[in-house]
């Protein structure tokens, strides 16, 4: 099938104050691997741009959201590359500069890459008046009545799916056969999601297993990418690509004061949608919110495509608006099915694009540890969880097991809390714990801060679950060592779950369990972390 254009409508505005108005536009493409290219790339860009200026808005920023197939295939890589060159190109030529976004690598988007990028408009002198896009909203209809388009029913998937390890065979019922319209739900599926991880050796080395997980391009820092897109020129950047899970920008004047702020993310794990539809919805609107939450950014609206086949469609759909509302977030939602094209290997998508809202912009706060002396604490709770985890992918070689269940009520606690925190100015750094669970965050806010941090862990649970694991609705704050202690006065009156579990210093990552110890210098963590793709990308 051809390039396949998914750009109808996806457009909203959000409300910032009386009398300031942000507009979000979502362009979006399908673009097989022939179809990949410069133009294709650029094209998707100047829709979301285009959609922009056509409500007499000024587009002020962009990211962009690129899951594409595994970098081991030459072709892949080539096609990767112009798909950066041709953003990087419209970006310059239009003077809209790329801020953030994702990248997601894995070989079920080998046949058809998805590309979306959300740009960001402010309002020209009497442009509100014009405007035909619409207020975002919070979700008032029952999920789980939300009607979905009249699409054809085929169902058909060809046999393929991979791990993302080794870009090799899956494994325990991780293929994709064909479905059967009239079955519940596909006999693959059913064996993936009830096989038991418990059941897998513990590895031998946790170092070596982090290492790993940091060298995987899903993880991997995005510095390849980001590097070739010019966005410190503008003005209004306070925090880019690298620094943080959003991006974040300064309105209005540069004095940070009234006009305020804006953060945006993007966010979505197909692996989670493909083993639970709804599931994977739900999960894809907290980890962005949570991403704007970590900068201190309070959640104010969001577009989202899901992209699923028929049969999963209410179920997906269902999960981003049940989290909308749940988080009080204003949503719009767009169903995609690719039950209507010919790529029988593509997991389910979901694709979250967010904004959030900052008082004061140069408050921010990065997900780097700072100094010295800093307590780390640990928001939430730790649950026995490594289904659908990239540790079993990329270890295992597995795509199996349930997704990590997510308690929406816990979710919205935590992110209230860590919010209150940071506008308190008590939070100096703040990440989420998401792929690759509490090793990766760690090892990411060692990297991004440049100092290291000495952990100890001493819950009874199996250490790859603890280190791996991806029980959602956790976030690690530092505090400054003399706000320690109204700190975790505040964090005892909020009634979350919570724990003490380290100190900033020194130049290694350290993690001590009860009966194990994970320790790195920065140079590995750095080595495995900015490098991989570079030198995958240079041979």
């Amino acid at each position: 099938m051809t390039a396949k254009d998914w750009n109808e409508s996806l457009k909203g505005a959000v409300n910032l104050s009386e009398t300031q108005r942000v507009v979000l536009c979502m362009s979006a493409a399908a673009l097989p691997g022939e179809a990949l290219s410069c133009d294709g790339a650029s094209g998707v860009m100047e829709g979301a741009v285009r959609g922009l200026t056509e409500e007499k808005v000024k587009p002020v920023a962009c990211l962009d959201a690129l899951h594409i197939g595994s970098l081991k295939n030459k072709s892949t890589r080539d096609h990767f590359q112009s798909a950066v060159d041709g953003m990087a190109a419209f970006s310059a030529k239009a003077g809209t500069p790329i801020m953030g976004g994702e990248a997601y690598f894995h070989p079920c988007y080998d046949e058809s890459a998805l590309i979306h990028v959300l740009g960001i408009g402010i309002p020209e002198a009497g442009a509100e008046d014009r405007m035909t896009a619409e207020l975002l909203a919070v979700p008032e209809t029952p999920a789980e009545t939300v009607p979905l388009p009249a699409v054809p029913p085929d169902l058909a998937q060809a046999e393929g799916g991979a791990a993302e390890a080794e870009g090799g065979k899956p494994e325990a019922g991780d293929g994709t056969p064909g479905k059967n319209p009239t079955e519940e739900e596909p006999l693959y599926l059913v064996q993936a999601k009830e096989y038991d991880v418990a059941g897998l050796p513990e590895p031998k080395e946790y170092g070596q297993v982090l290492q790993a997980l940091l060298s995987t391009p899903s993880i991997s820092g995005k510095g390849y990418i980001y590097r070739q897109f010019d966005f410190g020129a503008e003005p209004s950047a306070v925090m880019g690509p690298g620094e943080s899970g959003a991006a974040v920008l300064r309105l209005g004047g540069g004095d940070g004061g009234a006009a305020g702020g804006v953060a945006a993310t993007m966010d979505g794990n197909p692996r989670y949608a493909r083993l639970d539809a709804r599931l994977g919805g739900v999960i894809a609107v907290c980890e962005a919110a949570r991403n704007l939450v970590c900068v201190g950014a309070k959640p104010a609206g969001a577009l989202a495509a899901v992209y699923t086949y028929d049969s999963d469609g209410p179920k997906a759909r269902g999960g981003l608006l049940e989290a909308a509302q749940a988080l009080a977030i204003p949503l719009e939602v767009q169903f995609r099915s690719l039950s209507e094209t010919d790529w029988k290997e593509m997991y389910a998508t979901p694709v979250v694009g967010m904004l959030g809202v900052l008082e004061n912009p140069d408050h921010a706060v990065r997900c780097g540890f700072r100094q010295e002396g800093d307590v780390v604490i640990l928001l939430g709770q730790n649950k026995d969880e490594l289904g659908a985890s990239i540790y079993l992918s990329v270890i295992h070689g597995l795509e199996a097991g349930r997704p990590p269940e997510l308690d929406l009520r816990l979710e919205k606690s935590v992110q209230d809390v860590t919010l209150e925190l940071i506008q308190a100015g008590l939070a100096v750094s703040a990440h989420d714990c998401a792929e690759g669970g509490l090793a990766v965050a760690l090892a990411e806010s060692c990297v991004t801060g440049n100092i290291g941090v000495e952990i100890t862990l001493t819950e009874a649970m199996r250490p790859s679950v603890f280190l791996f694991g991806e029980t959602q609705s956790r976030i690690i704050i530092s505090t400054k060592k003399e706000w320690a202690e109204r700190t975790l006065s505040y964090l005892a009156k909020a009634r979350i779950p919570y724990q003490v579990v380290g100190v900033v210093g020194g130049n290694k990552l350290r993690i001590t369990g009860n009966d194990y110890h994970l320790i790195l210098s920065l140079l590995e963590l750095e080595e495995k972390y900015r490098r991989h793709i570079e030198c995958v990308m240079n041979g």
